[in-house]
């Protein structure tokens, strides 16, 4: 353990890890000895490319994993849990960073969520039925 107290082989999934805050989350958690599994959507691929580039240079590409998916998708975030626990063995927190998130429902009724984690809509569209993700080892 370090002197603060916080064990540093912790695994972090960061969702929307590709830019902004997810992306400076990772390279944070990166730097504190973190292991950090990078999730973003499919047409983030150059940025989280770009991010892995960036945990090579400064000896960390070790501690990353990239998987590419959707947040909305429970079969993409299942899949990343999986990816994270066969990569590193274990998985301490996540860090939601993405822009969007499944659908919900906070009251127990047998209402739809409201989809986005910041935003009620009137009315709830559906969502993506399919993944098109994959998972890159760096």
């Amino acid at each position: 353990m370090h002197a603060t107290g916080h064990a540093p082989d912790r695994v972090v999934i960061v969702t929307g890890a590709a830019r902004g805050l997810g992306r400076a989350m990772t390279l944070g958690l990166l730097a504190a000895g973190r292991r950090v599994v990078a999730f973003d959507l499919p047409n983030s691929a150059v940025a989280l490319a770009e991010l892995a580039k960036e945990a090579k240079a400064s000896g960390a590409s070790e501690r990353l994993l990239k998987v590419d998916g959707d947040v909305r998708l429970a079969n993409d975030c299942d899949r990343t849990v999986q990816a994270a626990m066969d990569r590193f063995g274990a998985l301490h927190a996540v860090v939601n960073c993405a822009a969007l998130g499944q659908d919900f429902n906070m009251h127990g009724d047998s209402l739809p969520g409201t989809g986005k984690f910041y935003e009620v809509r009137s009315s709830v569209g559906k969502q993506p039925s399919t993944s098109t993700s994959t998972v890159h080892s760096v």
